[in-house]
């Protein structure tokens, strides 16, 4: 099971600035259940939400999405038919990993530039 990095770093960065569930799901206009399944990792924010996850936290998107480590911590094929382990898979795992979350960050940065 991978793990919630978005909730994860959602709650470390209101942590960093002492500020409260409640406050940001207001700052954002989401009720405050539907903050606490974006930290719990029930539902994903859409991308224009990161967008407006970052704006008031004040932050980049990329705190929000990124992981410190994109350390892989489910099983990954090698697109050959098989499966890869060790480093091979920790490689193919993480460009795995960055290109969605790199497709993600653009439609983030393209609804920003919107404004």
């Amino acid at each position: 099971m991978e793990e919630n990095i978005i909730g994860i770093n959602i709650r470390r960065l209101l942590v960093e600035r002492d500020m409260k569930q409640s406050e940001l799901a207001r700052k954002v206009n989401v009720s405050p259940q539907v903050m606490t399944q974006y930290i719990s990792g029930t539902i994903m924010p859409k991308a224009f939400m990161i967008a407006d996850l970052a704006k008031a936290l004040e932050c980049s998107s990329d705190e929000i999405l990124f992981e410190p480590t994109l350390a892989p911590t489910h099983t990954t094929y090698d697109g050959k038919g098989g499966m890869a382990d060790g480093e091979e898979a920790r490689e193919l795992d993480t460009k795995t990993r960055r290109g969605a979350l790199m497709k993600l960050r653009h439609e983030i940065d393209d609804l920003l530039d919107d404004d």
